[in-house]
């Protein structure tokens, strides 16, 4: 089943990819947003073809929307805060795998020879997040060097730069990576949203920096984490949306 239309985070990617082509020595050439791939282009005349992926996993987006939605029609409650575990790392595999097995079905063309992936920010966290962290960026590298796929390349869109993930590296396997600073909490971002008017849709939340105690219990979802190194720990927030540490000194770099 395809999509009749992009998402608008799909739509604003793809724009912000052919900006960043055409800085470049290319001629770029029938575009199209389709959805088998994503982005079709040709680029000096050779078809290229995109994959574009929310780093945020499916699963959780969904997650967030259902606990918005319960909480609003059956409890009549106006404002949700969800704690998402900030595991980059484990989202960048989950994504990268599902979206090889997707392009796996694709009819061969010119445009699905060479795939490119391009991953960028979910629209449900916020502009507010540091995507450009130099920690976040390694995890997302973490997250390709131990995926099973065949993208030609794989690149992380952060809202204002490219960053292009090595698909050189060796294997690194992320359930042995060892963190640091657990004794503070596993790194987690707060959603909240404030459902004001009955025009405001879910998608459209304000993020503010609330805690797990900040509202009554009914309202306040803590996701699970999915690394085992998380397992009964308690999640650290950050301060005004910023840690009071580099996310990069949360983990050590493997070998």
């Amino acid at each position: 089943m395809t999509r009749s239309a992009p998402t608008p985070e799909e739509r604003a990617t793809a724009q912000a990819l052919i900006r960043y082509l055409s800085q470049g020595p290319f001629e770029i050439t029938d575009v199209e947003l389709k959805d088998t791939p994503d982005l079709r282009l040709r680029l000096n005349g050779h078809a290229q073809g995109y994959e574009l992926a929310a780093v945020l996993p499916d699963d959780i987006h969904q997650n967030i929307k259902e606990f918005r939605g319960w909480l609003y029609h059956k409890r009549g409650k106006r404002e949700s805060v969800v704690i998402v575990p900030l595991e980059p790392h484990i989202w960048m595999k989950e994504i990268t795998e599902k979206k090889w097995g997707k392009a796996q079905k694709y009819e061969a063309t010119e445009f699905t020879r060479n795939l490119i992936l391009i991953v960028h920010p979910p629209r449900i966290l916020g502009d507010t997040f540091d995507y450009d962290e130099d920690g976040f960026i390694e995890q997302l590298r973490i997250g390709v060097s131990c995926s099973n796929h065949g993208f030609a390349g794989i690149g992380f869109w952060t809202g204002k730069r490219l960053f292009w993930m090595d698909i050189s590296h060796s294997k690194v396997d992320h359930t042995q990576l060892r963190w640091k600073r657990l004794s503070l909490g596993y790194p987690a971002y707060s959603i909240y949203c404030h459902m004001g008017t009955d025009e405001e849709r879910l998608n459209d939340a304000a993020v503010k920096t609330f805690g797990i105690d900040d509202l009554p219990k009914e309202q306040v979802k803590l996701l699970k984490p999915r690394s085992p190194q998380f397992a009964g720990i308690k999640p650290h927030l950050p301060n005004h949306i910023k840690y009071e540490f580099p996310y990069s000194d949360l983990f050590e770099q493997p070998k």
